[in-house]
């Protein structure tokens, strides 16, 4: 069987960027040997172009994940809504001299160079959804889906909401279990946003 050929970065030598090269083999690397660090085990799902989804073992379908060439993303869709990205973080690499830099964070001062590309994902993308998925995921027990007209919004909590009276808004609300069985409450109630 012959070894398949590694391909390395292309770089567009006018503005020194990387071009656009899908990171769904990184990614999947760094998961093989970051895998134990997880709480929570991730579920691959489809690619669909630039794009590959992930899901997360036993937590409720309505929480998937994507991840890109420069993003990785938890978002929420019930019933056919999209409601809310409950996660979202994003890097754009730049090769410099000393290795790899994200453009973006040249806003607050000098950025800090990484060795190669990898390495910049691996901070930028994939440590922070490790981070997410173990302090803020795996506790959580609810995710609560909010609706009035043309707005909606969706965050996961270890308990559920206290209905505190607001007189300008009337949220609809669904109370959704994170965990197998999936239970589900819809309810209006006034709530502080």
């Amino acid at each position: 069987m012959a070894k398949r050929k590694q391909s390395k970065p292309v770089i567009d030598e006018s503005t020194r960027s990387i071009k656009r090269q899908p990171p769904r083999p990184q990614f999947f690397r760094w998961w093989m040997k970051n895998r134990s660090r997880f709480l929570i085990d991730l579920q691959w799902g489809p690619r669909e172009g630039e794009q590959m989804e992930f899901s997360f073992e036993g937590i409720h379908p309505a929480l998937h994940g994507v991840v890109s060439d420069s993003n990785v993303s938890v978002q929420v869709h019930h019933a056919e809504v999209f409601w809310d990205r409950i996660f979202d973080v994003d890097v754009k690499p730049k090769r410099v001299r000393r290795g790899c830099i994200c453009e973006w964070c040249t806003e607050r001062g000098p950025p800090r160079p990484f060795p190669n590309r990898s390495a910049l994902l691996a901070n930028h993308l994939y440590e922070p959804l490790l981070e997410w998925v173990n302090e803020q995921l795996a506790p959580a027990h609810w995710l609560i889906l909010r609706t009035i007209p043309g707005m909606t919004e969706a965050e996961i909590t270890i308990a559920p909401p206290a209905a505190k009276p607001d007189p300008k808004r009337k949220w609809v609300t669904h109370l959704i279990s994170l965990r197998s069985p999936f239970n589900e409450r819809s309810f209006n109630q006034r709530l502080v946003t």
